[in-house]
């Protein structure tokens, strides 16, 4: 399995986008902006969060 320097870049790109929106949101939104949720708790929440609307990976077309 070959994994492409510029394939990594992508998938990471494709990440980082919902990730600083998702982030955002936490971070401005009332109740998340409270004491209650301390920075480590929001940003592993917003890491999950991004994680379930990340989008798969696509099937490679196999030889054959």
């Amino acid at each position: 399995m070959n994994i492409l320097a510029a394939d990594v870049i992508e998938r990471f790109y494709t990440f980082l986008w919902p990730m600083l929106r998702i982030s955002a949101l936490m971070i401005t939104a009332p109740i998340f902006s409270l004491n209650a949720f301390n920075l480590r708790m929001r940003i592993l929440l917003a890491l999950c969060v991004t994680w379930l609307v990340y989008p798969p990976p696509l099937a490679s077309a196999g030889p054959g």
